[in-house]
């Protein structure tokens, strides 16, 4: 594991020092662009299931909103997914 990915870990397992009370993510894409999302679900449980909505900002969509479901925090770090 990363350096990167092993503080992401830690911040998705601490939601008690969320900065609001969804913690903003977001993943590079093919084009150089940033995908946003919002994770949406809280736990420091590592097995737990995360939802995550894509096109998500704090302020609102950016166009049509995608929701992913990850089996645990480990699949939504290896799809790319980094806390913004």
């Amino acid at each position: 594991m990363t350096e990167v990915s092993s503080r992401d870990r830690e911040m998705i397992l601490t939601p008690n020092e969320w900065p609001m009370i969804y913690l903003p993510l977001k993943r590079k894409t093919d084009g150089g662009w940033s995908d946003v999302a919002l994770l949406r679900s809280a736990s420091t449980d590592p097995e737990a299931i995360r939802i995550v909505e894509e096109n998500m900002t704090l302020h609102g969509p950016l166009g049509e909103i995608t929701t992913h479901t990850y089996q645990n925090v480990d699949a939504l770090l290896a799809d790319g997914w980094v806390v913004d």
